[in-house]
This record gives structure tokens, C-alpha cells and sequence, in this order.
């Protein structure tokens, strides 16, 4: 009877096991999908939320200092500042007007040569408008301050619309702001201090052709208009610019001026006549490609050439007749504006620092149709 009544048992949690099985399988077909369906929705939520908070309606600031002469003619930039100290031509059909006041006030205003109105202003120096809010020296969290700072920007340009996306990159180096004049402000931080270090401001057309940021829309950017190129005035008059708004840094940072050296520009200027002449004697099969297709006047280069530290060639120095030990020599291109040195954050993290420092006393340049040769003391 006992053994009876065991067996009986045993049969009847079998019958129930199999049958919560049998519930929890149905349960599973049936809604098992349902909770991850919900982590599912959370996570696709959390994504376009993050992606609301990155791309808002763009609130424009009111144009105060340089941000109120984008737009307006070249009379009214003589009237404001007068005659400027040099006119220096660029090869995108653009004059730029120089201006340096003292040695710690540095600005450029670049006068669209088939509309003679203002398309941009290059800021290097102190203002001299007396302006408290952007302005160059300025500490990061007052920029925060002054503006909330975007990672999208829609332009509208010719009946086409423009989508600009910034990288993390852009926004902890080169952030950009929007006036309700409909222009705008590239503001380079320094590498180290996250100080405001030059301002550049532009209206629609110069910002797209200067073509920094990601542009994710599919439209094509405008053609860029060359007109007739003084290449021989650009050569010469480059190079004393250079100089000048390395000063200017130098001033500030409190380091006396940098000198220009004869034989060093002309060792700078022999470096350039070699390289543009053979550059297979110096440079790889890709790159000496690089250096002909800009001396020939190609401006539409979207490769880069650095060569400086380790990467000279011994023959550089051999041809010069300097060492190594004592003097360090430059090449890059396309040089064909002295704002690259803010824009590039090559330029800006690497090479300009050296240019300011205060080991660096002399200095030696040569230009050449956008190869540009620097050679600087150690």
C-alpha cells in the first residue's frame, strides 16, 4: 500500500513539472520579447534624445565688436580704421587689409575684390575696439558664458541648405558661433590654456570655403572663384606678415620679438628653390607630386605637406649648410593664408608653439605659390 501510494506521488509531480514546463515555454513564445523589447525602446529613446540635445535650434547672438563689419563695404572699414598698413593679396580672390596698431593689436580684414563688401576678419591681436565680450585671450568658461556652443549648424547659401557638423575635436578647439547678422565666429582655443588664441570672422561663403568642418548634408560646396593671382607680391609680402603675427603672440606671451636673419632666409629660400625644383631629390614619389601640383597653381589640394623635426631629410640641412644641433627647418604646404596656423590643428599644436617661445630668437622665411620654408634657431 505504501509503495503504491509512493509510486502514485512520484507519477503526479511528474504530471506537474511538466506542466510548469510546458506553462513557461508558452509564456516565453508568447511574451518573452517583451522586456528587451523595452530596453530595445529605452535605448533607441536615450539615442535620439542625446541626439536632440546635440542639434537645437541654433540661437544666434547679437553682432557686437568685428562681428558688426561682416557684410558692410570697404568704405565703411576706412572710415572705422582708416587706411591700413598693408594690403596683402591671397590667392581666392580676396585683399586683405592689415592692421597693427601697437605690437600686442594684430587684425586683417579680407574685402571680397568683385563685391568690395567685408566676407571676413581675422582677429590675432587685442581688440581694438574695446569690445568685453568675444575677444582673443579670453578664458573658455566666459566663451560658455557668452554663447552656448553647437555641434550642428544649418546654413542656407544660394537656395541651398548646408548642414555643418562639429566634432568633439572642433568643439574643444575651434568652436563656432552664430550672429543674427548671419555671420559667424571661428574662435581658436590655445592648446594648453583653452584661452581664446585668434578669432576669424566670416560670413556664409567664406565659412564653407574654408571647409574645416564636416559638412553632412550632400551638398556640393561652392566653386571657389580665383581671379588673377600677384604672386609675386604674395611671395614677398607673405613671409613679412608671418612675422608680424608671430610678434604679436610673442608680445603677448611677454617674449621678445623675433628677428628676421639674412642667412637663414636665404638658406630658407635655397631649401625652396631645391625642393620646387627636384622634389624627388627630398621627398617620397607621393608627396614630390604634392609639391608640383601646388606650385603649378592646383589650389583644390586636400592633402597637406609637414615636414619638419625628424622628418627633414639630411640633404635639407647638407645644402644649407647649418646642423641639426642648432637650427630647425620647416616646409609645409599649401600655405596660401596665415590664419592655417590657427585652423590647422597641426600648425597649432605643433609648429607654432615653437615660433613663440622664447628659445626661439632668429628667424629666416621663403614663399613660394603656397610652399612655404621657415628656418628658426633651436
Amino acid at each position: 500500500m505504501r509503495k503504491k501510494f509512493f509510486l502514485k506521488g512520484i507519477v503526479e509531480f511528474g504530471i506537474l513539472f511538466l506542466l510548469i514546463l510546458t506553462a513557461l515555454y508558452c509564456w516565453t513564445a508568447l511574451f518573452g520579447n517583451t522586456l528587451p523589447q523595452k530596453n530595445q525602446n529605452t535605448e533607441k529613446r536615450m539615442v535620439t534624445d542625446k541626439a536632440r540635445l546635440t542639434t537645437p535650434k541654433v540661437e544666434r547672438i547679437k553682432p557686437q565688436g568685428f562681428a558688426r563689419y561682416i557684410g558692410t563695404s570697404d568704405d565703411t572699414i576706412l572710415n572705422s580704421f582708416g587706411e591700413p598698413q598693408e594690403k596683402l593679396p591671397s590667392a581666392t580672390n580676396v585683399e586683405w587689409w592689415v592692421y597693427r596698431e601697437s605690437e600686442e593689436q594684430y587684425f586683417k580684414v579680407g574685402i571680397d575684390l568683385a563685391t568690395r563688401k567685408v566676407n571676413a576678419i581675422f582677429v590675432g591681436g587685442r581688440d581694438t575696439l574695446g569690445y568685453k565680450g568675444l575677444r582673443v585671450d579670453m578664458p573658455f568658461k566666459k566663451l560658455v558664458q557668452l554663447s552656448s556652443l553647437y555641434a550642428n549648424f544649418k546654413l542656407n547659401y544660394h537656395e541651398q541648405s548646408f548642414q555643418l557638423e562639429l566634432s568633439e575635436d572642433d568643439l574643444n578647439e575651434r568652436p563656432l558661433l552664430s550672429f543674427k547678422n548671419n555671420s559667424y565666429a571661428i574662435t581658436y582655443l590655445h592648446p594648453h590654456s583653452k584661452r581664446v588664441y585668434a578669432i576669424e570672422y566670416l560670413n556664409t561663403d567664406m565659412l564653407l570655403k574654408k571647409n574645416i568642418f564636416r559638412i553632412v548634408s550632400q551638398t556640393p560646396l561652392p566653386v571657389q572663384f580665383q581671379g588673377e593671382t600677384d604672386w609675386a607680391a604674395m611671395n614677398d609680402m607673405l613671409p613679412a606678415d608671418l612675422v608680424r603675427l608671430i610678434n604679436v603672440k610673442r608680445s603677448l606671451a611677454g617674449t621678445p620679438a623675433l628677428i628676421p636673419d639674412d642667412e637663414l632666409t636665404s638658406a630658407s629660400q635655397t631649401v625652396l628653390n631645391e625642393l620646387g625644383s627636384n622634389p624627388r631629390e627630398f621627398l617620397d614619389k607621393k608627396r614630390s607630386r604634392l609639391v608640383k601640383d601646388i606650385l603649378n597653381g592646383n589650389l583644390n589640394q586636400r592633402q597637406g605637406l609637414y615636414l619638419y623635426s625628424q622628418g627633414i631629410p639630411k640633404k635639407m640641412y647638407q645644402i644649407t649648410g647649418l646642423t641639426r644641433s642648432d637650427f630647425d627647418i620647416y616646409c609645409l604646404a599649401p600655405i596660401y593664408d596665415n590664419s592655417s596656423f590657427f585652423s590647422d590643428s597641426v600648425l597649432l599644436r605643433l609648429i607654432f608653439p615653437k615660433l613663440v617661445s622664447a628659445n626661439t630668437k632668429n628667424i629666416g622665411v621663403a614663399y613660394n605659390r603656397g610652399v612655404l620654408v621657415f628656418i628658426i634657431n633651436k
